[in-house]
């Protein structure tokens, strides 16, 4: 106990205060004791600030935090102060509906072809290859549709989009034609 005296005795005393951008000094939340100990020392200040708090602090982006050191520090001393917050969200709930499934078909040929623009509320997309020939699809840019490196859907094959992609989709087959029918549902928020 003396020696946690003899350590308190020599405490930097600094003042925290709460407030906004316009006030000059905020909210006194009090003065915390910072033990000097002649080495790196690591000290919660949240512990402290809670026993002198009844209630919580609403801090917003205009919010600051300012600390004063009230105790002369010694040659070569320094005070690092590291925060954190945590933010509630509030939100005001919407309920999504999803749109009746849009029926599609695209005939496909030795070019890339647009299959489905670009949908940043799809969520869902089903393809489904009609035609007798192989068919390569990509999703994204049209530069990336090229036989035997993109995705491949055999002749009656189905693909469903798991991945929820909103990118647009392009298809080509090697040399021939053929049709790709799918539906595509959209989610509105």
């Amino acid at each position: 106990m003396e020696k946690k005296q003899e350590v308190l005795q020599g405490a930097v005393d600094l003042q925290i205060f709460y407030g906004n951008m316009a006030t000059e000094n905020g909210l006194n939340l009090g003065i915390v004791k910072l033990p000097y100990y002649g080495g790196i020392h690591t000290e919660n200040l949240l512990i402290e600030l809670i026993t002198n708090q009844n209630e919580g602090l609403a801090i917003d982006s205009n919010s600051i935090v300012k600390a004063r050191c009230l105790t002369q520090l010694h040659n070569n001393d320094s005070i690092n102060i590291l925060g954190m917050a945590e933010y509630q969200l509030d939100t005001v709930p919407q309920t999504p509906t999803l749109t009746q499934p849009e029926n599609f078909g695209v005939t496909i040929g030795n070019t890339p072809t647009l299959v489905r623009p670009s949908n940043i509320n799809r969520y869902r997309l089903h393809l489904q290859n009609v035609g007798s020939v192989g068919v390569w699809f990509c999703h994204g840019d049209i530069s990336n549709c090229v036989p035997y490196q993109c995705l491949y859907l055999p002749p009656n094959a189905g693909w469903d989009d798991e991945l929820k992609s909103t990118a647009s989709i392009y298809a080509i087959t090697e040399d021939s034609v053929t049709n790709i029918v799918g539906l595509e549902q959209t989610i509105n928020w």
